[in-house]
């Protein structure tokens, strides 16, 4: 496991310091993470981010590869991690890229911090192109808060069994962007948790996707928004939703104990797809 750049309590003051990385660093072993963020006092808003996550193959035989993981992926690996309970981040310069070899990767991931992604006319993307199993953005646990702001750049695109904004355990997100995701066994928002977890979106929402047969011969079908356990509630303020699935095992919104509220939501399905399933008591979807 490596992490390019560390920033952690025992500095006391960075004063007018910053990270620049005009060239994007690259990540090409499994398990490795660009930033880590510890309790820092840096002011990221002064920084530039970018980082590309597994645009070439990993080497089978090399000390990048972690045993048990697939031979030519780089397998979870994290553009920037966040566990900053002491200070609210704010970044407004920031362009992470997820490649076609990379596997259960994610973009961003905030376990218990705040962190805002700003927009100041400068870069602003966390995309993924063609990977497998990918998150954009997650908000992991009690205390984890991501602020998206207008005009960040949120794209999923050919690949399969990717996730465009997920929050679990306590996490809330609030979505000002646009989130562009393609590709079979898509989900394009996932909450899971029994304590209060959300999402609340004003953005855009833009879902298209079908299903993939995996190497087991399941066939993996996509989700445009989910709603698991019954402290996960989706709300959507504007009619800036729109969702189309195919295939039998696809749904356009699916709530198993949580909630989904959208207003005036746009749901299209084709192929033996549902358009709305509540699967529990408990599960509420209000249109």
């Amino acid at each position: 496991n490596s992490v390019g750049i560390v920033l952690s309590p025992s500095v006391v003051s960075l004063g007018e310091a910053k990270i620049t990385l005009n060239n994007p660093l690259k990540l090409s072993g499994d398990n490795t993470i660009g930033l880590q963020l510890t309790n820092t006092t840096l002011d990221m808003s002064n920084s530039v981010i970018k980082f590309i996550i597994g645009d070439a193959p990993n080497a089978a035989d090399s000390t990048g590869n972690a045993s048990g993981n697939s031979a030519d992926k780089v397998d979870g690996a994290i553009g920037m991690a966040l566990a900053s309970a002491t200070r609210a981040v704010i970044m407004d310069d920031y362009d992470i890229f997820l490649g076609n070899y990379s596997k259960s990767g994610v973009g961003i991931i905030v376990q218990n911090g705040n962190l805002t992604l700003s927009n100041n006319g400068k870069n602003n993307k966390i995309v993924s192109d063609g990977g497998e199993g990918n998150i954009l953005i997650a908000a992991d646990g009690a205390n984890s808060v991501i602020t998206i702001g207008n005009n960040t750049d949120l794209e999923l695109r050919n690949g399969i069994g990717q996730v465009g904004l997920f929050a679990r355990n306590g996490g809330k997100i609030t979505n000002n962007s646009t989130l562009t995701a393609t590709g079979d066994g898509t989900i394009g928002v996932i909450l899971n948790g029994t304590a209060a977890t959300s999402i609340v979106n004003t953005g855009d929402i833009n879902i298209n996707g079908g299903v993939y047969t995996d190497s087991s011969n399941n066939r993996i079908g996509s989700v445009g928004i989910a709603a698991i356990g019954s402290g996960a509630n989706f709300t959507s303020t504007a009619n800036n939703v729109k969702i189309n699935v195919t295939g039998i095992e696809s749904t356009g919104l699916f709530a198993d104990t949580g909630k989904i509220e959208l207003e005036n939501g746009d749901i299209k399905t084709g192929d033996g797809a549902f358009n709305l399933y509540s699967k529990n008591a408990t599960g509420l979807i209000k249109l």
